[in-house]
């Protein structure tokens, strides 16, 4: 059977979580598993896919409950067709995840320095990853205890973490930093995420809510006028439907399933 046919009418916005533990249970074992987490994160995948965000939680809710190692592989995944908060939520909502996750996070934040020093940007976790008095406040909390087990100033070792996210923060040229900044003209809306989209869209398009001008700057106006050919752009493009036999078969999805499976089917019944 076709699992995403078989899915088709329960995998919908706003499923109840009971509904969604039936629809999917049939389906968690070795031989459907692989199809079953293609299709979630096809659902979540906000370049192409449904961009479906608390359903694709969810999923990873259940998958979690069928095997915590499992979501654990699929971690570095979640930023790939999601984004970087994706991963703080479920391993601040699940239990036993805030260990792998400062791993994946401390060995992003090495990267994303080397990358820097080579003159590339740096990727997206450091404007998402939780900071000081904010949601999920533990986890930078416990973060700098990771990245600085041998310094017992607690302030100190808060310090130093702040300092090296706010560096890459300034460079991974996330929209809010340049508003602040009235770099306006710089702003690329292909590179803003979907949510940023929605939420700044009447700033991009220099409109106060009653649609008058909210400045006559010419690095506004320039703002205004590249956020409108992208939404141009936008209407024609169609995202698509299927994909080539090569590319599937290197899904990095599949890949990481596959990898599970392999490791894990001496344990799974």
């Amino acid at each position: 059977m076709d699992i995403a046919e078989a899915l088709t009418t329960c995998l919908v916005k706003d499923i109840p979580y009971p509904f969604l533990v039936e629809a999917m249970t049939p389906f968690l074992n070795v031989t459907a598993l692989e199809e079953l987490v293609v299709l979630a994160f096809h659902l979540r995948n906000v370049r192409g896919g449904k961009g479906e965000r608390q359903l694709f939680r969810d999923m990873m809710s259940i998958f979690y409950e069928y095997d915590r190692n499992l979501i654990i592989s699929l971690l570095p995944l979640f930023p790939m067709f999601g984004y970087w908060k994706d991963v703080f939520h479920v391993s601040m909502t699940l239990p036993h995840l805030l260990i792998p996750t400062m791993q994946l996070c401390a060995m992003q934040l090495v990267e994303d320095e080397r990358h820097v020093q080579l003159g590339y940007k740096p990727s997206m976790m450091a404007k998402y990853i939780p900071k000081q008095n904010k949601k999920y406040k533990s986890f930078a909390t416990s973060f700098a205890k990771h990245l600085y087990p041998d310094i017992d100033c607690h302030s100190l070792r808060m310090a130093k973490t702040r300092k090296r996210i706010a560096m890459l923060n300034k460079l991974t040229g996330a929209v809010e930093v340049k508003m602040c900044a009235n770099d306006w003209a710089s702003i690329d809306p292909r590179s803003v995420p979907a949510i940023a989209r929605k939420k700044y869209e009447s700033a991009f398009l220099n409109r106060t809510k009653e649609g008058n001008a909210r400045s006559f700057t010419e690095d506004r106006e320039l703002c205004r006028e590249q956020y409108i050919e992208f939404m141009n752009e936008e209407r024609e493009w169609k995202a698509p439907t299927e994909l080539t036999a090569k590319s599937e078969a290197y899904n990095p999805v599949r890949v990481a399933v596959k990898a599970w499976i392999s490791n894990s089917l001496n344990t799974l019944e």
